[in-house]
C-alpha cells in the first residue's frame, strides 16, 4: 500500500514509469497523502532539487532578516501595471542604475527637455497600458535633432493618453534580462537570462527561488549558455559580477517583501564599461 508506506515521509516525490492508466491510478491513490507522482526520472530530479533549494531558502529566511546586499523599497505609486518611468523610479530607490530621464506631458516640454539634455537621446512612450512599446512606434533611439524629435513625438501621439519619456542614451554592451515574480506553483522566484528583443527565441535562463544568498546569485550567470558574452567576449564589456549579484538579490528580496508587487522585470539590463544600467523596466502591482 504506497499510501501507508510513504505518507509519513514529508516532503515526498515519487517517479513511476508505466502505462498511462496505471500511473494515473497511482497518482489518484497518492493524492490524499499529498504525494507528487512524476512520469520521468528527469522531472523527479528537478522536483527534488527544487525541494532542497526551498528548504535551504526557508532556513535562510528564518535565520536572517534579508540576504547580504539586498535592498528594499517602499516606493509604490499604483496597482496594476506601472508606466516605465515609475518602474525605473522603483529601481532607482533600490540603487539599481537607470538612465537620466524626464517625463514630459506636452511637445513643448519635450522640446525643452531635449535642448537641456542634449543629443543623442531616446524618446519613448510613457503609458501604463503599453507593454510592448516598439510595436506601437513608441521607441526612438539616437534622436539627434529637432526633426527626429518631431517624428518621434508624432508617432507617440497616436496612442491616446501617452506621455513622452526623454532619456539619455546608454553606452553599448550585451544585454541581460532580470525578473522576479510570484509563480503560482513555486512562489517567489527570480529569473536571469539573455536579454533584449530576442529573449523569447533564445530561451537562455537561470531560475532560483527567492530570496537567495550570494553564492546562489553568483551561480546564475554561469548557468547561461550565453555567459561568455557578458564576461568580456571579444574585448566587449565585462560585467561586474559583484554588482550583478547585488541587483539580483535586490529584486529577489523585493518580490518576497513587497506583497503589493506581483512581477518586476528589467529587460534589457545592459552591461557597459561603466557598469550595469536598466534600460527598460516593467512592474505589475496588485
Amino acid at each position: 500500500d504506497p499510501v501507508h508506506v510513504l505518507s509519513g515521509v514529508s516532503p515526498c516525490v515519487l517517479c513511476s514509469l508505466g502505462p498511462k492508466e496505471d500511473v494515473e491510478k497511482l497518482r489518484a491513490d497518492l493524492q490524499p497523502a499529498r504525494i507528487v507522482v512524476l512520469p520521468t526520472p528527469e522531472r523527479a530530479a528537478v522536483a527534488v532539487s527544487a525541494l532542497v533549494r526551498d528548504a535551504r531558502y526557508r532556513w535562510r529566511r528564518h535565520h536572517a532578516n534579508r540576504p547580504d546586499g539586498a535592498a528594499v523599497s517602499s516606493y509604490a505609486p499604483a496597482s496594476g501595471q506601472w508606466d516605465e518611468a515609475s518602474a525605473k523610479d522603483l529601481l532607482h530607490s533600490l540603487g539599481i542604475p537607470t538612465p537620466e530621464r524626464v517625463v514630459c506631458r506636452t511637445r513643448e516640454e519635450a522640446r525643452s527637455t531635449f535642448e537641456k539634455m542634449g543629443p543623442p537621446v531616446a524618446v519613448k512612450i510613457c503609458h501604463s497600458r503599453v507593454t510592448h512599446k516598439t510595436e506601437v512606434g513608441g521607441v526612438h533611439l539616437n534622436v539627434r535633432n529637432h526633426d527626429d524629435l518631431a517624428t518621434a513625438l508624432v508617432a507617440i501621439d497616436k496612442t491616446a493618453g501617452a506621455q513622452y519619456l526623454i532619456e539619455g542614451m546608454a553606452m553599448p554592451g550585451p544585454e541581460l534580462l532580470l525578473g522576479a515574480r510570484h509563480d503560482p506553483s513555486f512562489g517567489p522566484i527570480v529569473v536571469l537570462g539573455s536579454g533584449g528583443v530576442g529573449v523569447e527565441v533564445e530561451d537562455d535562463v537561470a531560475i532560483r527561488l527567492a530570496p537567495l544568498g550570494t553564492i546562489d546569485a553568483r551561480d546564475m550567470l554561469g548557468e547561461l549558455r550565453s555567459a561568455p558574452r557578458f564576461r568580456g567576449h571579444r574585448g566587449g564589456p565585462k560585467v561586474n559580477e559583484d554588482e550583478l549579484v547585488a541587483v539580483i538579490q535586490s529584486l529577489a528580496h523585493l518580490i518576497v517583501s513587497r506583497g503589493d508587487i506581483i512581477e518586476i522585470e528589467i529587460n534589457p539590463l545592459r552591461v557597459t564599461e561603466e557598469g550595469l544600467v536598466a534600460l527598460d523596466a516593467l512592474v505589475v502591482g496588485r
